[in-house]
């Protein structure tokens, strides 16, 4: 499969990595992200109603340990595009041991009350709820539990 970075180039991705994006785009909820693909489904087209999301996947395969060197390329080349900034999260949940509290970026810009957040080794979480907003300046908090739909 192909992906179209807005028209500017293309970055080849395996059969494997495919997958992965589709099903990260679909466990987001927003598998209308990328409706209107060709049904062969060899281009995945990034436009400026997608790029939001479709970033947010390649971030969450990247998390997951579930791409190479062609998605972290997809990826950084379009957070540079969208340029948001990163922000600071604290994760909380009565899942860690200890009240242990753990950090998360997110280049991606904000989370919000049920949405699906994956932390690097593949460990997936649903946002119970918001404690603090994050901004640039201020790390935010989140109440977290492990995903249903991991």
């Amino acid at each position: 499969m192909q992906i179209d970075l807005l028209r500017q180039r293309t970055i080849n991705v395996s059969d494997h990595e495919a997958s992965a994006i589709s099903a990260e785009v679909d466990a987001l909820g927003a598998s209308d992200a990328i409706r209107g693909a060709p049904p062969d489904g060899q281009i995945l087209e990034v436009t400026e109603g997608n790029v939001a999301v479709i970033s947010r996947a390649l971030d969450h395969v990247r998390n997951a340990g579930g791409s190479d060197g062609a998605i972290e390329e997809a990826r950084d080349s379009l957070l540079r595009y969208v340029g948001f900034s990163p922000l600071t999260y604290k994760l909380r949940s009565w899942e860690f041991q200890g009240g242990e509290e753990r950090t998360f970026w997110s280049y991606t810009g904000t989370y919000e009350e049920n949405d699906r957040l994956v932390e690097a080794q593949a460990k997936v979480y649903e946002v119970v709820r918001v404690e603090r907003p994050a901004t640039p300046l201020e790390h935010g908090i989140l109440l977290v539990q492990s995903s249903r739909s991991s």
